[in-house]
């Protein structure tokens, strides 16, 4: 949630654009923060209700953090 208040707040801030390369990671650490978060939910669903899914919503979600972690 820090990371999207700063994103808010350089966006505010007309000389936030005069620093392209601080914007940049800015948005870099913000996206890698939610990938992060998705991969935490995905992994939560897994351990504590993987037996309840069928079986091509699991294979789903274990492409999908195997793509994440992988790729």
């Amino acid at each position: 949630m820090a990371a999207a208040r700063e994103l808010v707040a350089a966006f505010g801030e007309m000389h936030a654009f005069d620093a392209p390369d601080t914007l940049g990671r800015l948005l870099r650490t913000f996206s890698t923060s939610r990938r992060k978060t998705i991969d935490f939910e995905q992994l939560t669903v897994l351990a504590f209700a993987g037996h309840h899914l069928t079986p091509d919503a699991r294979n789903v979600l274990v492409d999908t953090l195997a793509y994440s972690l992988l790729g």
